[in-house]
């Protein structure tokens, strides 16, 4: 962080962290018939969800994307997770 320098927020992050919403940006070149330029949709995608920045002829990472990455091993959505383990156990399931 610099100082005299706002602190980035996680707002635009907020509509991945749904899910829904990223599916249906991801699904949207294929609904409209556009899926021939695959990466450029991605690409097109994640700039207006403000995760990439236009650098020249390449992206980069927005300021949002470097102050809140992605870890490296995303969790077992699988598995339930210790607040639903204790949830189930004081039900009795």
């Amino acid at each position: 962080m610099v100082a005299g320098v706002d602190r980035v927020r996680p707002t635009p992050l907020r509509p991945v962290a749904s899910g829904f919403g990223m599916s249906r940006t991801s699904a949207a070149p294929v609904d409209l018939g556009l899926a021939d330029r695959p990466a450029g949709m991605l690409l097109t995608a994640c700039t207006t969800l403000e995760l990439l920045e236009p650098d020249g002829e390449r992206f980069r990472h927005s300021a949002v994307a470097e102050e809140f990455p992605i870890p490296r091993q995303l969790p077992d959505l699988r598995t339930p997770s210790p607040r639903a383990r204790r949830r189930a156990a004081a039900q009795g399931v």
